[in-house]
């Protein structure tokens, strides 16, 4: 499930239903709970169809993957108005950070990559030495950064800490929408 929003006051949010099926989803919690509006969630089965309807004007906002709209935002066919990085995306060099609008905003996306539980500290630290590798590979930066990316190196203890961190964060975005888990 994608999204795309529909700006409405939060007044009129009477017996609203919320979907979250993605970070995107939360993340235009996010910006409501900062900004004191409220947006109405639209399910969608995937980027593509959400990403049709705004095109075609079905749809007036929607929270992307840069991956997936890079390539509308480059031609014109939809405005990109923020990014939800820290810093600038270098794909889009005019597109401002949503933190420069609304202060305290972030909403980074990640993956990362896990083990099962018990697996031996050896295995961790030379699956963590070869990820860290490729990521330092140049042709790697470039078709990450072309996506909109950007590789972040690290080790099992800042992965657990980024984990542990945005948890807490967006469990209080969360509270703030009235989600409930199904």
């Amino acid at each position: 499930m994608s999204m795309a929003a529909e700006c409405t006051s939060r007044e009129r949010q009477g017996a609203l239903e919320r979907y979250f099926a993605r970070p995107q989803d939360v993340m235009l919690d996010s910006v409501d709970w900062r900004a004191a509006v409220w947006s109405s969630i639209l399910p969608y089965r995937g980027e593509a169809p959400a990403l049709t309807d705004l095109i075609a004007g079905q749809a007036q906002l929607m929270v992307s993957t840069t991956g997936s709209s890079l390539q509308y935002a480059r031609a014109g066919t939809v405005r990109a108005l923020a990014t939800t990085t820290d810093d600038r995306v270098a794909e889009l060099p005019d597109v401002p950070p949503l933190s420069k609008t609304l202060p305290g905003y972030r909403a980074n996306a990640w993956s990362g990559l896990c083990a099962p539980k018990g697996t031996p500290a050896e295995i961790i630290t030379l699956l963590n030495e070869e990820v860290n590798l490729a990521m330092a590979d140049a042709k790697i930066k470039e078709r990450m950064s072309s996506l909109g990316g950007v590789a972040l190196p690290g080790s099992p203890e800042d992965y657990g800490r980024t984990i542990v961190a945005d948890t807490a964060t967006w469990a209080k975005v969360v509270q703030f929408s009235g989600a409930k888990a199904q």
